[in-house]
């Protein structure tokens, strides 16, 4: 009586596994007709979202791991420590100024002084036009498409703020702040 009972629970187990593997395949080929007709609806109006598609779809998920080096050289993988992530940073981006003048023959040279020619509103216009589509916004959250395409106000208030750069020789503060994004290499 056993011996039946568990060779029918058997048989139930098997068949509810033939089932469930049958509704994911289902599951899977609907899944996949749906993203090759994303493909093919993207194919005409935004490739660069097609080959992102593409790209997903073919490699896979995969797995991203975050790799820094501690103090003493020891790998620090999947860490949440702040205090590693800004000595690797401080260590890398933060250097010194020089404080030795540079020496030519017999002179020292404590300054070099520049002969820029004077700034035309048509530089500024061809610098904006050859920024690049598609990149990250910096930590003010503007956009590179957002300058390139907004017309001749924001050029001439751009042109304002580089003669002023210019003139001050001091860089804005809020351009010296960055976003950094650490990208895992393959080799360590």
């Amino acid at each position: 009586m056993i011996k039946g009972r568990k060779e029918k629970e058997e048989q139930e187990y098997h068949h509810k596994r033939k089932e469930a593997h049958k509704i994911i395949r289902n599951k899977k080929k609907t899944y996949m007709k749906y993203v090759i007709q994303s493909i093919e609806d993207q194919k005409h109006n935004n490739t660069r979202k097609m080959y992102q598609t593409v790209n997903k779809f073919t490699k896979g998920y995969q797995y991203k791991f975050i790799i820094i080096r501690s103090k003493k050289g020891e790998l620090a993988m999947n860490t949440k420590e702040k205090e590693i992530w800004k000595e690797y940073f401080d260590k890398l981006l933060n250097t010194e100024e020089p404080r030795e003048l540079i020496k030519k023959g017999n002179k020292e040279i404590s300054e070099v002084e520049v002969q820029v020619e004077e700034l035309a509103i048509e530089d500024v216009k061809k610098a904006i036009s050859n920024l690049k589509n598609n990149k990250a916004a910096g930590t003010d959250g503007m956009h590179l498409e957002l300058i390139k395409y907004a017309g001749n106000k924001l050029l001439n208030r751009m042109y304002k703020l580089v003669r002023q750069i210019l003139e001050e020789e001091r860089i804005p503060k809020e351009w010296k702040e960055t976003i950094i994004v650490p990208i895992h290499k393959r080799r360590d």
